[in-house]
C-alpha cells in the first residue's frame, strides 16, 4: 500500500487503534500507552505519510495530567511524520484539553467528529439544526485557533517539494511520469 501511493504521488494518512485480542479484556493503561506509541513507531518508519492517531492515554481511566504529558512525550518522540489527534467520540470539553496537550507536544492538528456534533444525534428537527449551525461550529471555530496558535506545522516535517517550472508536466492522467 505505501509503495503504491507513492507510486501514485498521493499520501498515506494511517489510523492505527489500539486493540485487544480478547474483545472481552481490555488493554491496561500502561498496555495502551504501548500499544498507541509503538504503532507510531512501527508505521512512522514504514514510510506513511500523516498518522491520525489516538490520544495516547485512556483519559476515561486516568485524569492524571502529567501522566498524559509524559505519554505525549513519548508518542511525539516516535512520530517523524506530520500527526494529528483522533477524538474518538469523547466530550468536547476533554477533547479540546487533549488536542492543546497533542499540539504542544507536536501534532500538527486534530481529525474531530463526534466531540464536535455528537450531541446533535440525539435532537430533532430544529434543536438539532440550531446545534450544529451554533454549537457544533463554535467549537471547530475553537479548535482551529487552537491549532492556528498551538500545532506544529505540518510542512515542518515534509520535504519541499519540486516547484520547479512545469512541474506539472510531469503528471499524465493524474500518475506522475518520471
Amino acid at each position: 500500500m505505501i509503495e503504491a501511493c507513492r507510486q501514485h504521488d498521493l499520501p498515506l494518512f494511517l489510523e492505527p487503534l489500539p486493540a485487544t485480542l480478547d474483545q472481552h479484556t481490555p488493554l491496561t493503561l500502561g498496555e495502551y500507552r504501548e500499544v498507541v506509541v509503538e504503532n507510531a513507531r512501527i508505521f512512522c518508519a514504514m514510510g506513511i505519510d500523516v498518522l491520525k492517531t489516538p490520544f495516547p492515554v485512556d483519559v476515561m481511566r486516568s485524569k492524571d495530567e502529567s501522566v498524559w504529558a509524559d505519554a505525549l512525550q513519548d508518542l511525539a518522540g516516535t512520530i517523524t511524520v506530520p500527526w494529528a489527534l483522533l477524538s474518538l467520540g469523547v466530550r468536547f470539553d476533554l477533547f479540546k484539553r487533549q488536542a492543546e496537550l497533542a499540539c504542544e507536544a507536536g501534532a500538527s492538528g486534530v481529525i474531530v467528529g463526534r466531540a464536535v456534533w455528537g450531541e446533535a444525534v440525539a435532537l430533532h428537527d430544529t434543536a438539532r439544526t440550531d446545534f450544529l449551525a451554533k454549537t457544533a461550529r463554535d467549537r471547530m471555530e475553537e479548535l482551529a485557533t487552537l491549532c492556528e496558535w498551538t500545532a506544529r506545522p505540518w510542512h515542518d516535517l515534509v520535504p519541499k517539494p519540486d516547484s520547479a517550472p512545469g512541474w506539472y508536466k510531469l503528471y499524465d492522467d493524474g500518475a506522475p511520469t518520471t
